[in-house]
């Protein structure tokens, strides 16, 4: 009979260690789980750093083919309409569900400061109400110095902010 009782309190000790190692690996397995799947959140962030990666490829591309100066610099001396030319340079080179808006600047420096100097008098964007179509949204502001020709614009730094987001 007391060999049946040790018998009864060994299972008992057996079951209590089973269900400790189940729990233990329940959680382990939940915590697993959560570490590997991102939060909902991320993706969001994922879209928007893509967004600016791009923005940074596309305006440093069109520094490497002089794009600025041809557009930019050259339309401002000529008094055309340079404004268009560059809203459909950037249409042209972006995906279809991507809205853009551009800004413009030139730096002039004196003794008092750097004084920033707007260059388009009209939007660049490929939606006229950029803000409320946008889902989500990524700026970046990229400076460029002109190095070519006509040779009275080199030394222009140019500041251009260019917004990019997702149509909603």
């Amino acid at each position: 009979m007391h060999k049946q009782v040790s018998k009864i309190n060994n299972l008992g000790q057996i079951r209590l260690i089973e269900v400790i190692l189940g729990v233990i690996i329940i959680v382990l397995t939940l915590i697993t789980i959560m570490r590997l799947t991102p939060p909902q959140k991320t993706i969001y962030l994922r879209e928007t750093s893509d967004l600016r990666r791009f923005a940074y490829n596309l305006l440093n591309t069109m520094a490497n083919a002089r794009a600025f100066e041809n557009i930019i610099v050259m339309g401002n001396l000529s008094g055309n309409n340079w404004e268009d030319e560059m809203k459909m340079f950037l249409s042209i080179n972006m995906p279809p569900q991507i809205i853009f808006s551009a800004d413009f600047y030139e730096l002039k420096m004196n003794e008092s400061g750097v004084i920033w100097h707007k260059l388009n008098r009209k939007p660049v964007s490929n939606t006229e109400e950029y803000l409320s179509k946008i889902v989500e949204a990524e700026s970046v502001t990229y400076t460029y110095v002109c190095v070519g020709e006509p040779d009275r614009t080199r030394g222009t730094v140019l500041v251009i902010i260019l917004r990019l987001g997702y149509g909603g």
